[in-house]
């Protein structure tokens, strides 16, 4: 992992990592992607997105030795290490899932979480784009980062005390595939 500290105006820490994964657990997760499209059985869509809604969201449905083998991954020192380290705190795994976007999602507005601690999201892809990964807003909600999408890059940080979102929607032609990682902070 390659980490790279942003500071907020509130004091707290972005990282943005890049290589979050070696070859062969990256691979691992593109081959599950690849096994998506929309509405097949290990990819349901979420009762919020379907109709009425129409929000073109798809969630892995975290089923299978594979899948949990990777969540045992995620809770890891060899996988957590480098971000305790940096951060000078203790992590533990919580809940992870794949989602899967398409154009017409649509934006995702300046926001904070409304519970939970420490998340992470890294962007799986083939087609990289410039403007289409999380926005980091500042206090106000003007844009203070726009990350790129691209393979293998993530940020990692404490989602009810850092402003983010998607200033823009998914571009055409884009399977924006998203693995989120949540920790809690393990105290004493």
């Amino acid at each position: 992992m390659l980490i790279n500290t942003l500071t907020t105006e509130t004091g707290n820490q972005v990282l943005l990592i890049d290589q979050v994964f070696g070859i062969e657990r990256l691979a691992q997760l593109h081959a599950m992607c690849a096994e998506f499209t929309p509405g097949c059985e290990h990819w349901p869509q979420p009762d919020w997105c379907a109709p009425p809604y129409n929000r073109p969201r798809y969630l892995f449905d975290e089923k299978g030795d594979e899948w949990a083998e990777l969540v045992k991954f995620f809770d890891s020192s060899e996988f957590k290490q480098p971000i305790e380290k940096h951060l000078n705190i203790k992590l533990e795994h919580s809940v992870s899932t794949i989602w899967a976007d398409f154009t017409g999602f649509g934006a995702l507005g300046p926001h904070k979480e409304a519970g939970g601690s420490y998340m992470m999201q890294v962007y799986l892809t083939n087609t990289p784009h410039d403007y289409s990964g999380t926005t980091i807003y500042n206090e106000n909600g003007q844009v203070l980062v726009q990350m790129p999408y691209r393979d293998n890059y993530a940020w990692f940080f404490h989602g009810m005390r850092v402003m983010h979102g998607r200033h823009h929607d998914v571009p055409k032609g884009i399977t924006r595939f998203t693995l989120q990682i949540w920790f809690n902070e393990m105290l004493g």
